[in-house]
C-alpha cells in the first residue's frame, strides 16, 4: 500500500499521506489562489502559480491573520489555531477514501469563528470521508479586517480594494474544486457547501451570490443564516471604526498596504471590543458578489437542497463564556428588537418570552440563530427539498447545555481534545447520537436526503423539524407560537 500518494492537479503534482487509522488519503495545504500579499492584500483572489516537481501536501497551511487570546482559556485547546498565522493563507485540505472508483459526492467545509478567527486545520475530515464514501474539502479564507471590512467604500471607492474578500476566497476555492476535485475521486457535479456559525452565514450568503451559482448543488447551514450579514451603510460605518483606530484617512490610504497585518487585526479587534453586542466583521450586501439587500438576497437564493439547523442553547454559550458579539442581557435584547421593530411590534414579540434565564436563552437563540434559520427554510422549501433540525443534546460542561458548536463534536469525532469540552469521554448514548447525526449529514451530502425518517420542511404543511437528542423525534411546527410572532421579521443586530 502506497503511504505517500502523488497526483496531478492544475498547478502541478502534489504528495499527500495515507491515514493509517482510516485508510483514507489526505492532501493538506494546497494553494487554491495566489498569496494575498503586497499589492494583492485587498484584491480579489487570483489563480495560484504553478510549480515544478512534486509539492509536499502533508502539512496544514497557515491560518489567516487573526487575534489570539479572545477565547476563554478553558476552551483554547479546542478552538486554537493549529498552525502559525500568515497572510499566505489561501489553502485547502482534501480527505478522500480513494483516488479510484466511481466519482464520489464532495462536501466543502467552511469554518466558523465570528468572521474573525478560525482555520481549516481544526477539522479532520478523514472519518467523514470514510464513513460516507465522500470527498471532504476544508478551506482557509481571509477573516477579520483582511476579509470582511469594507475599507473600499470607507476610502471613497478605492479600486484596489475588493468587497467581501472572505466570500470571494470561498468562491475561488469552489472554482478550484470544480476544476480539480475529479483528481481526488470527487464528482464536480455533486458538491455540497457546509459550514458552522460564521461558516453557515457564509453558506447562506453564497446561496445568494451570482458568482457562486452553479459551483455547488446543495447546502448545509449549522447555526447561521442570512441575518449574520449587514447592509452597505453599516459595513462602511464599521470600516470607519477600524480606520479610526489605525489613524488612517482617505489621503493616507496607501498605508493600509504598508502596515503589518497584525496592526489591522489589532485595530479590528479593538473596534469589535468597543461595539459590544454586534459584529464589526461580516459579509455585507454589496450589489456585486452579493445582491444589494437582504430582501434581494432572499429572492436570489439558489434553488438547491438545503439542510439547516441550530442548537437549543446557542445564546447561553455566549453569555456563560462572555463572548459579547451578540446582545448578552435581556435589556440589550429588548433594546435591539425595539429599535428594529418599533415599540408596539417589539412588545408583542417580547411577550412570548418570560423574563427569566430560560426566556433569555430562548429569546437570544431565536433572534440570532433559530428564527433566521426557520425563515430561510420557509423561503427555500418551495424551491428545493429543505430539512430543518434542532440539536437538544445536553452535553456541555460549565452549564452550557446544548451549546453553540456541540454538533461539531458529533460531526468531527477526531477534533483535537473534543471530549474535554463535551464533559469527558462520551458514553454509549452520545456515541449513538453522533452516529445518527453523521449518518443524516452524510445522507444529505450523498443524495440530498438525510433519511427516510426525516420529512422535508413544508411551510404549507406540517413544518417538520427533527430534534436530535438521546432519543430523536420529529416535531411539527416547533415552537409554533414563537414562530408566528416572528413571521416576516428578520432582525440584524447593528
Amino acid at each position: 500500500m502506497d503511504s505517500a500518494p502523488v497526483l496531478e492537479i492544475s498547478s502541478g503534482f502534489i504528495r499527500g499521506i495515507r491515514r493509517p487509522e482510516t485508510g483514507s488519503l489526505r492532501f493538506s495545504g494546497i494553494p487554491y489562489a495566489a498569496p494575498p500579499v503586497g499589492a494583492l492584500r485587498f484584491a480579489a483572489p487570483t489563480p495560484a502559480e504553478p510549480w515544478t516537481g512534486v509539492r509536499d501536501a502533508t502539512e496544514i497551511g497557515f491560518a489567516a491573520p487573526q487575534y489570539p487570546g479572545r477565547i476563554p482559556k478553558r476552551l483554547a485547546a479546542v478552538v486554537a489555531a493549529r498552525r502559525s498565522r500568515s497572510e499566505d493563507c489561501l489553502t485547502l485540505n482534501v480527505d478522500t477514501p480513494a483516488l479510484d472508483g466511481p466519482p464520489r459526492p464532495v462536501v466543502v467545509w467552511i469554518h466558523g469563528g465570528g468572521f474573525t478567527t478560525g482555520t481549516s486545520g481544526l477539522y479532520d475530515g478523514s472519518r467523514l470521508a470514510t464513513d460516507g464514501d465522500v470527498v471532504v474539502v476544508s478551506v482557509n479564507y481571509r477573516v477579520g479586517g483582511l476579509g470582511f471590512v469594507d475599507f473600499g467604500s470607507a476610502l471613497g471607492g478605492d479600486p484596489r480594494i475588493a468587497s467581501n474578500l472572505g466570500l470571494r476566497d470561498q468562491i475561488a476555492a469552489l472554482e478550484w474544486v470544480r476544476d480539480n476535485v475529479a483528481a481526488f475521486g470527487g464528482d464536480p457535479e455533486r458538491v455540497t457547501i457546509a459550514g458552522h456559525s460564521a461558516g453557515a452565514g457564509c453558506v447562506a450568503a453564497l446561496l445568494t451570490s451570482p458568482a457562486a451559482r452553479g459551483l455547488f448543488h446543495g447546502a448545509i447551514a449549522q447555526s447561521g443564516a442570512l441575518t449574520l450579514t449587514t447592509d452597505a451603510e453599516d459595513a462602511e460605518r464599521a470600516a470607519h471604526e477600524v480606520l479610526g483606530r489605525l489613524d488612517l484617512s482617505r489621503d493616507r490610504a496607501d498605508e493600509l498596504w504598508r502596515l503589518p497585518a497584525s496592526a489591522i487585526v489589532r485595530a479590528t479587534q479593538e473596534a469589535q471590543d468597543a461595539r459590544t453586542g454586534s459584529l464589526v466583521t461580516r459579509p455585507w450586501w454589496d450589489g456585486d458578489v452579493l445582491p444589494a439587500s437582504l430582501a434581494a438576497g432572499y429572492d436570489a437564493v439558489a434553488p438547491v437542497p438545503l439542510m439547516i439547523g441550530w442548537t437549543h442553547d446557542e445564546h447561553r454559550t455566549f453569555t456563560r463564556l462572555k463572548i459579547a458579539i451578540i446582545p448578552m442581557t435581556r435589556a440589550a435584547l429588548d433594546l435591539a428588537i425595539t429599535e428594529a421593530l418599533g415599540p408596539a411590534d417589539a412588545a408583542a414579540l417580547l411577550a412570548a418570552y418570560p423574563d427569566d434565564p430560560a426566556g433569555l436563552n430562548a429569546l437570544g437563540t431565536d433572534l440570532v440563530f433559530g428564527m433566521p434559520s426557520q425563515h430561510l427554510a420557509e423561503r427555500q422549501a418551495p424551491r428545493a427539498p429543505t430539512f430543518a433540525y434542532r440539536l437538544d443534546l445536553q452535553a456541555g460542561r460549565f452549564g452550557l447545555g446544548a451549546y453553540h458548536g456541540v454538533d461539531l463534536l458529533l460531526q468531527f469525532p477526531q477534533t483535537p481534545r473534543a471530549e474535554w469540552i463535551a464533559a469527558g469521554r462520551p458514553g454509549a448514548d452520545r456515541l449513538a447520537l453522533a452516529e445518527r447525526f453523521r449518518a443524516a449529514w452524510l445522507g444529505f451530502v450523498r443524495g440530498a436526503s438525510p433519511g427516510d425518517d426525516w420529512p422535508a420542511y413544508d411551510p404549507a404543511g406540517a413544518r417538520s423539524v427533527r430534534i436530535f437528542d438521546r432519543a430523536d423525534r420529529i416535531v411539527d411546527d416547533l415552537e409554533g407560537e414563537r414562530r408566528r410572532v416572528w413571521a416576516g421579521r428578520d432582525i440584524r443586530i447593528r
